[in-house]
């Protein structure tokens, strides 16, 4: 007999995971102010290792409004309900089987964006300035 997590990791496991899309996923419950629960989620890690891998690297986002750091993306209307950001400072790994309904998938200019501030997130980019820090 098939138990409903099992139908869930086959349909997860061959479902194409894209850098740029975004999902709702179960994050894990945490402590202080990092995400949790079922929210959105934007895939940040590169489509081979979304291929291939077991699990996914991803960005929480939230529709509450946030300081404007240079370690946040803005995204609107993207599928979602309100106009969102990517909370670049809060980058998590997650499994597959947590990942649940596909939202969308960022434009170009969003994956830009996104990319500048996850850069900057990781310390490979001046905070202030489009300058790679070498």
């Amino acid at each position: 007999m098939r138990t409903i997590r099992s139908e869930l990791l086959k349909i997860n496991s061959t479902r194409a995971y894209l850098r740029g899309d975004i999902f709702y996923a179960d994050l894990p419950d945490q402590k202080g102010s990092e995400q949790n629960g079922l929210r959105p989620v934007v895939i940040i890690q590169n489509n081979l290792g979304n291929k291939y891998g077991r699990t996914l690297i991803v960005a929480p986002i939230t529709s509450r409004d946030k300081k404007d750091l240079p370690v946040h993306s803005e995204i609107y209307n993207n599928s979602l309900e309100k106009d969102s950001t990517i909370l670049l400072e809060q980058v998590t790994t997650i499994d597959k089987n947590k990942v649940k309904e596909f939202v969308g998938h960022l434009t170009r200019n969003e994956l830009k964006k996104l990319n500048i501030a996850l850069a900057r997130s990781v310390g490979l980019m001046d905070l202030n300035s489009l300058e790679f820090i070498i």
